[in-house]
């Protein structure tokens, strides 16, 4: 059987592995806003499990796309859903409770 020779790559730099998806999570709840904050913080200081917010609300929907929040349910009211905070993000938040200090209550919409 021959040898297998490892093939170098000619002046071609590699690219570093990228970090793990679990350091990038964490990297986001460092570096959350106020409006953020106030948005995961009832669900840490108080325990609750499920809130209900708006489909259209952009913050949460920041919080979706980060992988910090997940809507629960597709039945919720007209438009309104229960959105959960990820296990995950609970645990380190609940570890790490400097990082919701600063929090700001994000404003309502308004009703014309």
């Amino acid at each position: 059987m021959p040898k297998r020779r490892r093939l170098r790559s000619a002046g071609v730099r590699t690219k570093r592995w990228p970090r793990s998806s679990f350091d990038r999570r964490e990297q986001l709840l460092h570096k959350l806003l106020p409006e953020e904050k106030g948005i995961l913080g009832p669900y840490v200081k108080d325990g609750v499990t499920s809130y209900m917010f708006d489909m259209g609300n952009g913050i949460v929907g920041g919080l979706v796309d980060g992988d910090i929040l997940f809507r629960s349910s597709n039945v919720g009211e007209v438009y309104s859903f229960p959105y959960n905070l990820r296990p995950w993000a609970r645990e380190y938040l609940e570890a790490n409770p400097h990082l919701l200090v600063g929090a700001k209550v994000p404003p309502r919409r308004r009703v014309i």
